[in-house]
C-alpha cells in the first residue's frame, strides 16, 4: 500500500513516517531513534546534558556562552554557583535564614534568599 503509515515512538518525539512520501529511504525497526533527534549536548566531563543550552530565551535568562552569571546557572557548562547550591545565604535580623524568591528564579518554589557572598566556607573546604 503506497500510503501505508509506519508509527514509531521515540523518547520525548513520536514519529510519524509515510511510507509514499519516505520511498527513497524506507524507515527500518532497526533504524536508531537517536538519528531522528536533535543533537546530543555534553559536559566537558563527558556527562549528556538532558537540556537544549541553545533552547529559545536560555540566554536572555542565563547570558550568551562565555557571558553567564558566575554564581547562577551555565546551561551551556551544565553548573550551577554559589546562587544556587551552597552559597551564603541572608539571615535576619534574629539569625533566620531569610526565604523568598530563589536566585535567578531557577527554582520557582520559595527557598533560601542567597546573599552574594560566593560559597558557604563549609562548601569551600
Amino acid at each position: 500500500n503506497p500510503m501505508a503509515t509506519s508509527w514509531r515512538l521515540c523518547p520525548r518525539t513520536l514519529l510519524l513516517f509515510t511510507s509514499a512520501v519516505h520511498a527513497a529511504s524506507p524507515v527500518r525497526a532497526s533504524t536508531s531513534c537517536r538519528a531522528a533527534m536533535p543533537s546530543s549536548y555534553y559536559r566537558k566531563d563527558g556527562v549528556k546534558i538532558t537540556h537544549d543550552p541553545h533552547a529559545p530565551g536560555m540566554a536572555a535568562k542565563y547570558g550568551a556562552p562565555g557571558k553567564t552569571d558566575a554564581d547562577g546557572f551555565d546551561p551551556y557548562a551544565d553548573s550551577v554557583g554559589a546562587g544556587i547550591y551552597s552559597g551564603t545565604v541572608q539571615r535576619a535580623a534574629d539569625g533566620s535564614v531569610v526565604i523568598g524568591r530563589q536566585y535567578q528564579g531557577h527554582n520557582p518554589r520559595p527557598g533560601p534568599v542567597y546573599s552574594g557572598g560566593g560559597y558557604t566556607p563549609v562548601s569551600e573546604a
